[in-house]
């Protein structure tokens, strides 16, 4: 098993139960020992945990600081090129320019080292507001300035991270269309009165395709096993000026009133791939579940009832998108 090894400025609470229950492998540093951590070579993954509002004071030589953590992430990047070193860090409030340079440093790490990732972990805590994951209280009881909430959050991100690793990535996702691409049922409703526009949930629809495009752009082939007329669908996605994907997106269609794991199964004799490289989504559970069963190798995706809930959860599927 691949262990990641922790380092903080911030004090993590790391003999708490939450860091145990994702069954990883996790090695803390000793509290804020981070700097001397950076310089020494390892066999483990690196996750640096760097609270700005810890190392950056008000009126001190912060650019003199920068150079130093930017010099100190390069050693090791350096010095363990077989190994990764994720870096999430926390912006201080109402200082821009400090933190523009953070992120520009981040940037230029990326570019230059094929081992280093980076998140602002105001890019997690922003969606349900800082109050939930930040607590004053911690700070001063334990020196740690997150909250039960915060810790699970930066796990999970962890764990994300770690999946990404560790796992082989999909080479083909296979998509629904009523109610995955598009709201409605095409055969039912008509062109014209599916949801997929600018407005409402239409919109979001449109946000989902965006999320499939991207992945798509990076490398993963997408198909299509849909229970409806072939004519009908292609008619959207030729011609419905919603449509974010277009007919060349899609290497391959099975649009027909066949089982879809049977569509599946000739979908992957036909392009010479396995099964096992197949990732599937489909809003209908009963078409999840005929899937499951029949093509046991596909990974069928838990899709969330809540729509909304789609673009963010699908950029979080570890084996869809790359590092």
């Amino acid at each position: 098993m691949r262990k990641l090894f922790i380092s903080s400025s911030t004090y993590l609470m790391p003999s708490n139960s939450i860091w145990n229950e994702r069954k990883l492998k996790f090695l803390f540093d000793e509290f804020n020992g981070w700097p001397q951590s950076l310089k020494k070579k390892t066999k483990n993954d690196f996750v640096l945990i760097l609270m700005l509002k810890d190392i950056f004071a008000e009126n001190s030589k912060n650019s003199e600081k920068l150079y130093i953590i930017e010099s100190l992430l390069k050693e090791f990047l350096i010095k363990n090129r077989n190994n990764h070193l994720y870096l999430l860090w926390m912006p201080i409030e109402n200082d821009f320019n400090l933190n523009n340079k953070v992120q520009k440093i981040c940037k230029k790490l990326t570019k230059t080292y094929h081992n280093f990732y980076s998140t602002s972990l105001d890019s997690l805590f922003q969606e349900n507001g800082y109050s939930k994951y930040i607590s004053q209280r911690n700070y001063y009881l334990i020196n740690s300035w997150f909250s039960r909430d915060g810790i699970e959050i930066i796990i999970d991100n962890i764990k994300q991270f770690y999946n990404k690793l560790t796992y082989p990535r999909k080479k083909l996702l296979i998509l629904d269309c009523d109610n995955t691409l598009w709201g409605g049922v095409i055969g039912e409703d008509g062109i014209s009165n599916i949801k997929l526009g600018q407005d409402g949930v239409g919109r979001i629809y449109q946000d989902f395709q965006r999320e499939i495009l991207k992945i798509k752009n990076r490398g993963l082939l997408l198909g299509i096993s849909s229970k409806n007329n072939y004519q009908d669908v292609l008619d959207v996605i030729k011609n419905h000026e919603g449509m974010i994907l277009k007919n060349k997106d899609f290497v391959i269609k099975k649009i027909n009133w066949q089982p879809k794991s049977e569509n599946i199964t000739n979908i992957s004799n036909e392009l010479g791939l396995s099964l096992n490289s197949f990732a599937f989504w489909d809003d209908n559970p009963l078409e999840r579940k005929e899937v499951s069963q029949n093509t046991k190798e596909v990974e069928v995706i838990d899709v969330k009832k809540n729509i909304e809930n789609w673009p963010q959860f699908l950029r979080n599927i570890s084996n869809l998108n790359p590092l």
